[in-house]
């Protein structure tokens, strides 16, 4: 690690914006500067960033790139790969397809060397394998590493035993991590209830699939003034839902990225990949999720990266598995659509570095004086083709202008090819 380390002429992404031609100063790996740039020429021990864009690595905390099987060393290298593709932080949230509840588990993982390898934090799941009745140990999870933890149909099987754990949780002042579904519906209910819908012939998935979980969960949280984190949202009700709730400091949400990328067209062909739960929903629906970031009624953006293999997808569009693999284009994605006008530059910083360090406790990586270095370094004048050997992958063979061209580190920069 560099103990002094300079930037200059740096285009910086923060939570104030995009912010141009920068000086940012890197004392033993804390951000001592970061402000207008002179015209003074670069010395030979500075960095030159002039034409380049640096953006906070991300804290994601809805990535399925780890699961339950995974032996220590398959851990370490998606770990790695989670690294070199700009991520810090990484959640695993348990699921009931992919249950994590065990505290030794968890301890093991909170344990592991993360040198050069995204931090991992386990969501263990509230009650054992997500059935709603027997609640798991909360605390020794919490002593294990646990940041919060996962309630993924929990609350809806067993209500009872849900306000129990909301009560319970209140006193150990951890996130509750809920998923708003109705476990009834969602391996029938597969596309937003629309006229294309229709026309395709598939299930409908109305959007008060969503917001009656959320309101159930949200009402409980807030009697025992609890934190609730709600993930994934995805149609225009669930934003109107938050607003009622607004003055709840201990309530949070997020948004996948897919959610803020597309919209229900693309299932047009019925083009699997782009068969997501929650579904893909409407402009209106997607334009409401991109402006709940400026009333902050969402506060973090998600991969919801979910790694799938050809057998799995390519199946008639009933047959074919929920997700698609994101984490390595999340990020470009992001500057695209800000360079575009489509989203605020803030947006980016807040949604994947403060909005979620805040969320889970853990310091920040925006890039703001007194926070560690963790960043990426764009170079918008080069290209990046997509994961164009992965067809499950939405993006397969898309190019977008930028390309992310080294990870700065503590001071320290290291260069990395495109993906």
């Amino acid at each position: 690690m560099s103990s002094l380390c300079t930037i200059r002429h740096a285009s910086v992404i923060s939570d104030q914006g995009l912010l141009v031609n920068q000086k940012l100063i890197i004392n033993n790996g804390t951000i001592t500067q970061c402000q207008p740039d002179s015209s003074l020429p670069v010395n030979h021990n500075e960095y030159n960033y002039e034409g380049k864009v640096i953006m906070p690595a991300a804290i994601d905390l809805v990535s399925f790139a780890i699961t339950p099987n995974m032996s220590k060393k398959e851990i370490g290298e998606t770990l790695s790969q989670l690294w070199l593709q700009g991520y810090a932080h990484v959640c695993i949230p348990s699921t009931a397809f992919a249950p994590w509840q065990d505290v030794y588990t968890v301890s093991s993982i909170h344990s592991m060397d993360f040198k050069q390898q995204a931090i991992l934090h386990i969501l263990p799941a509230c009650t054992k394998n997500h059935l709603g009745e027997n609640l798991n140990d909360l605390a020794r999870l919490q002593e294990a590493g646990a940041k919060g933890f996962s309630f993924w149909l929990d609350p809806i099987l067993n209500l009872i035993n849900y306000s129990h754990t909301v009560r319970y949780n209140s006193s150990l002042a951890t996130p509750l991590h809920f998923f708003p579904q109705d476990p009834m519906c969602v391996s029938q209910s597969i596309a937003h209830d629309s006229i294309l819908c229709t026309e395709l012939g598939l299930t409908p998935y109305p959007s008060f699939l969503e917001t009656i979980p959320l309101q159930i969960a949200s009402t409980i949280s807030s009697y025992y003034k609890s934190a609730l984190h709600v993930h994934l949202l995805s149609a225009k009700e669930s934003i109107q839902l938050l607003q009622s709730y607004q003055d709840i400091s201990t309530m949070s949400a997020s948004v996948s990225i897919f959610h803020l990328l597309f919209t229900e067209e693309e299932i047009k062909n019925y083009d699997t990949r782009f068969k997501l739960l929650p579904p893909l929903r409407s402009l209106e629906d997607r334009d409401a999720l991109r402006k709940g970031f400026q009333n902050n009624l969402i506060q973090a953006i998600c991969s919801y990266h979910q790694p799938r293999k050809e057998h799995e997808k390519f199946l008639p569009y009933g047959d074919s598995a929920f997700g698609s693999p994101s984490s390595a284009w999340m990020l470009l994605a992001l500057y695209d659509l800000a360079r575009n006008g489509e989203i605020e530059y803030s947006t980016i910083s807040k949604g994947i570095s403060s909005g979620p360090a805040k969320i889970l406790g853990i310091p920040s990586t925006s890039i703001e004086v007194g926070n560690q270095a963790h960043f990426i370094v764009l170079d918008p004048s080069k290209e990046t083709t997509i994961s164009p050997l992965d067809p499950c992958d939405i993006l397969s063979g898309v190019k977008i202008a930028a390309q992310m061209e080294a990870i700065n580190y503590l001071g320290s920069e290291f260069r990395i090819s495109s993906f």
